[in-house]
């Protein structure tokens, strides 16, 4: 796995790969529910990592947890081919949004005018990124947290245990949005393996 020179690459990526009862979380590093769930399964023995799609604030956590960003692992070759298959999503989902818009705004509310509203796009390309990261690492599972944002990804790590915890509004809101963001998150969460709901709500939903 080579640098593509505009991303850095995190040197004990091969150390890492090889460690035993390696544990990967798949989440935004920024967030203290990953950050909180690596300390806590470092201090009980696990090896940890976590991996996202894209992290500058570099390659490890408070706590000594390695960071390792997809991005920085794409080769040129493999980002033409996902740009491609980008605009092509991009483009089915700007004529899902303007045939559903009024259940998008419904859902959404405020939200729904916003520049950065909710994509089923990003998810499955980044998650594509993430997934080939993951198989690189060889953990023993891998834990998801964020449905709409990493499901994808923790679906696509099939090779191994795979366990997702939905938040809440990942599902309640932004998995609602469209037909397609609600296919995109029912087809991943049928491909995990195990699902930890945060309340009875969530689970019935």
């Amino acid at each position: 796995m080579q640098p593509t020179g505009d991303g850095r690459v995190p040197a004990d990526l091969d150390e890492a790969a090889g460690q035993v009862n390696l544990a990967v979380i798949l989440g935004d590093p920024n967030s203290i529910f990953p950050r909180t769930l690596a300390r806590v399964w470092r201090s009980k023995g696990l090896n940890v990592a976590v991996v996202t799609y894209r992290y500058k604030k570099g390659e490890r956590l408070p706590d000594g947890t390695p960071v390792y960003s997809s991005a920085a692992y794409e080769s040129r070759w493999y980002r033409r081919r996902v740009r491609l298959l980008k605009k092509s999503l991009d483009l089915v989902e700007g004529i899902n949004l303007r045939l559903e818009r009024k259940r998008f705004e419904n859902v959404l509310g405020s939200e729904a005018n916003r520049s950065n509203t909710p994509s089923f796009v990003n998810p499955i390309v980044r998650g594509m990124s993430m997934a080939r990261l993951v198989r690189r690492l060889q953990p023993r599972f891998v834990f998801g947290q964020q449905t709409y944002a990493f499901g994808p990804a923790t679906a696509g790590c099939r090779e191994f245990p795979t366990i997702m915890m939905p938040w809440g509004g990942d599902i309640y809101r932004y998995a609602e949005s469209t037909s397609l963001s609600f296919r995109m998150t029912r087809r991943a969460l049928r491909r995990i393996d195990l699902i930890c709901p945060t309340a009875l709500t969530a689970a019935d939903h």
